[in-house]
């Protein structure tokens, strides 16, 4: 192991000044006290020669290991499902799942399935996997564009029903996690947690729900403080770059060209006229 400039500079100093006070010491004594004195610092250079490099390499070696940074993580698939257009509208749903534990299926459900329905003849039988690898419970998860464009994924256990997630994306994590978005009867791509213990699955909640939608304003409008909408913090001016952060309910927290922020109460519970592209998908 080679020595840092400053590893070098410290031993400089440690070997001259501990032999200068050793000689001053023993000028006027014997020369057999003096080499045991000698000999009692070739020891304590060891010492300190030792302890430098173990500071040193504590100072510098602070990486994870590979093997450390890769514990607990699954190697990713992703299933992507039939597309669906509507005019402008393009619908393109995926699953993200654990390859080592997940039979992909991919399969039209058939009569006799649990999840059959003579309406839907397009569902779909997607993947057998397990949600939590730490237990050997199997789940089906099926995809259906629902009755009226209602596009969700369907969680079974053997003919079972556990959970029904709208949306257009899930990913299951394989530790006991499953993540759903999709603009689908609602306002926005909304994100959710769920969370699998035991026999059941239920969603998370959350205190607000994030939107990250970059548009405009449609028209002049103010953005209040907070959600009791009493004090104005300023004016969005039409054709003004925008940023919807986050929802709660019918207000919205929105971030304007400049980095200010304010409350927003949605003004159609169709289509904003005040805010592009916030609109409810769905019936």
């Amino acid at each position: 192991m080679s020595l840092t400039p400053f590893i070098q500079k410290q031993l400089a100093l440690d070997l001259h000044y501990p032999f200068v006070y050793l000689y001053s010491k023993s000028k006027k004594g014997n020369e057999k006290k003096m080499k045991n004195r000698t000999d009692n610092f070739k020891w304590m250079t060891l010492i300190a020669v030792a302890s430098l490099i173990v500071i040193h390499s504590c100072k510098t070696d602070t990486k994870v290991a590979p093997e450390t940074e890769k514990k607990g993580t699954l190697d990713r698939q992703t299933l992507i499902i039939d597309s669906l257009k509507m005019d402008d509208l393009l619908m393109v749903p995926k699953i993200h799942f654990p390859a080592e534990y997940t039979k992909i299926l991919n399969t039209v459900v058939k009569e006799g399935d649990p999840f059959y329905c003579e309406i839907n003849n397009n569902d779909k039988l997607l993947i057998e996997t397990r949600l939590d690898t730490t237990n050997n419970q199997i789940y089906n998860i099926y995809f259906s564009y629902g009755m009226s464009l209602d596009p969700f994924f369907a969680v079974f256990s053997g003919n079972k029903p556990v959970v029904y997630i709208t949306g257009l994306e899930l990913t299951v994590e394989g530790n006991g996690k499953i993540y759903s978005s999709g603009h689908t009867n609602t306002f926005f791509n909304e994100r959710r947690l769920w969370n699998v213990v035991g026999d059941t699955i239920t969603e998370q909640r959350q205190p607000f729900l994030y939107s990250g939608l970059k548009t405009v304003a449609l028209t002049d409008f103010p953005v209040y403080t907070d959600t009791l909408l009493q004090f104005e913090v300023k004016t969005i001016r039409a054709e003004d770059s925008l940023e919807v952060l986050i929802n709660q309910g019918e207000f919205y927290l929105l971030k304007d060209k400049n980095n200010i922020v304010g409350w927003w109460k949605l003004d159609n519970y169709m289509r904003s006229n005040q805010v592009k592209d916030v609109y409810y998908l769905g019936d």
